[in-house]
């Protein structure tokens, strides 16, 4: 044991109890400032040991956010392949679009040159919901004509138009056609029809022959086409085998719709209930009755205002031929030949035709001694011979009546 050792804690002799204080409170100072350090050395171990740990956790947060984000970027990598996969497969499919547009246009724009295309040669699809406009009446099945009835009554009820019922009953009265066809159809017989009607135009003076560098450029616009037909006469027996046509020259009276009243155009026409009562007196009375027609009526009555017409194509060389002193006003327009003329007549297809009509007849039936009926304006009288005489028209259809056929006979003589 060394002296140093042996001496600690034991008071030296000679100390007063002051030093021996003094020296006490400096060891337990002492002792308080070795436990003191002690303490912060454990509690630095323990910090320390603390942030450790914070760091590990840290770090093995950041590892596994470094997974997610790993993850996160494949799966987005994977997004972005399919992605590309799309791409190329609507371009895929636009390409091939685009080459399956360029074919349907390069087929489209070649000219074929076979026998079986051209003008007038292209096979027409027809309307599967109105298949039966595309036949001739006569060749309709039974089941055609009803589903043509049925769809021209239903378009009446829904809007009130008429177009196809009135097709439909024209069908059972007769058939026509253009002149162009019909000369196609039944040849020179046809032209023989168009040449009479041609012929009976020029006889009552319907039109003469306007310039064209005379007439205005509202006028040309406004000049009408004239339409030439062919009507098989279904009525009259027409067959194939024995055909019963007859031509018809008319003015296109469409431009004309919207120029004038009903009041200026209307005629009036004779009633059913005036026909069978008139029928029943001539039966009662054993009356002579006969039926006629007036030929060219509306030709009859002239026409009061400024009407152009244009003729154009294989007419003009018709009208030419037969009358040579048109042949100066025919003229060319795009190539074809025009012939404008001025109606001085009544031509069918006018608007107001139907009523010049009736004010010359009926006019004409009171200078010859008839009173009209106030009930029916298309029933006249007159007593002859000290019996009545009854006339009965529809335009141009006449039912005359009277108990002596002699005066039946004058009647009509005086008429023509």
């Amino acid at each position: 044991m060394n002296r140093g050792q042996q001496n600690q804690g034991v008071a030296p002799q000679g100390a007063d109890n002051d030093d021996i204080e003094d020296r006490d409170e400096n060891d337990e100072q002492q002792q308080l400032d070795n436990d003191g350090g002690a303490n912060n050395a454990d509690q630095q171990d323990r910090n320390q040991g603390a942030d450790q740990q914070e760091t590990a956790e840290g770090e093995n947060q950041g590892a596994s956010n470094d997974g997610n984000t790993i993850d996160s970027d494949l799966s987005y990598s994977d997004d972005s392949s399919n992605d590309g996969n799309e791409e190329r497969s609507d371009d895929d499919n636009e390409n091939e679009e685009r080459k399956n547009e360029r074919e349907r246009r390069r087929q489209h724009l070649e000219i074929n040159t076979s026998d079986e295309y051209g003008r007038g040669k292209r096979t027409k699809r027809p309307n599967p919901s109105y298949s039966f406009l595309q036949k001739r009446f006569e060749k309709l099945t039974f089941v055609d004509k009803q589903d043509y009835f049925h769809i021209g009554w239903k378009e009446y009820q829904l809007s009130g138009d008429t177009k196809i019922l009135e097709r439909y009953c024209s069908g059972f009265l007769f058939a026509q056609m253009s002149a162009k066809k019909g000369i196609q159809k039944y040849g020179r017989e046809a032209e023989l029809k168009l040449l009479a009607e041609f012929k009976q135009l020029l006889e009552y003076k319907t039109f003469h022959g306007v310039k064209a560098s005379e007439l205005t450029a509202e006028q040309k616009k406004k000049a009408a086409n004239m339409i030439n037909l062919i009507e098989e006469k279904i009525n009259r027996g027409h067959t194939d085998d024995n055909p019963v046509i007859k031509a018809r020259s008319c003015y296109n009276g469409k431009v004309q719709r919207g120029l004038y009243t009903k009041e200026e155009t209307a005629s009036p026409t004779s009633s059913i209930d005036s026909f069978f009562i008139t029928s029943i007196k001539d039966a009662f009375e054993k009356r002579d009755v006969a039926i006629t027609d007036v030929k060219g009526a509306y030709l009859n009555a002239k026409m009061r205002d400024v009407i152009i017409m244009r003729i154009t194509g294989r007419e003009v060389d018709l009208f030419v031929e037969l009358d040579p002193s048109l042949a100066e006003f025919v003229t060319y327009e795009n190539g074809v030949k025009v012939l404008y003329v001025q109606l001085d007549k009544a031509l069918y297809g006018c608007v107001q035709s139907a009523l010049l009509w009736y004010e010359l007849y009926s006019s004409t039936l009171i200078d010859m001694g008839f009173e009209l009926n106030p009930y029916d304006m298309c029933v006249a009288n007159s007593m002859i011979d000290g019996k009545q005489c009854t006339i009965v028209w529809y335009v141009d259809d006449n039912k005359i009546s009277h108990v002596n056929p002699n005066v039946v006979t004058n009647v009509i003589q005086k008429i023509e």
